[in-house]
């Protein structure tokens, strides 16, 4: 099942970072999409002033997901 998942998401190319974060969600991360979703949020906010899900800029995520994977040690 689970790569049936990763597979249909893989090339996703509209949101490439959420995928990412997906996949290592699915991978058993240790983090919840809640709360790299509330970090990417915070992020658009004080970048842009206002945050409206689903509407978080792709660099947003980028930067959450960097953030998230440098504090694993694992390759971006």
């Amino acid at each position: 099942m689970k790569l049936a998942v990763l597979s249909d998401i893989h090339g996703n190319d509209i949101a490439p970072y959420w995928t990412r974060i997906t996949e290592w969600m699915l991978w058993g991360a240790d983090s919840s999409h809640g709360s790299l979703l509330a970090q990417a949020m915070e992020l658009c906010t004080r970048k842009y002033g206002r945050c409206q899900w689903p509407m978080i800029p792709e660099e947003c995520w980028q930067e959450v997901y960097e953030r998230f994977m440098a504090a694993k040690d694992l390759p971006v």
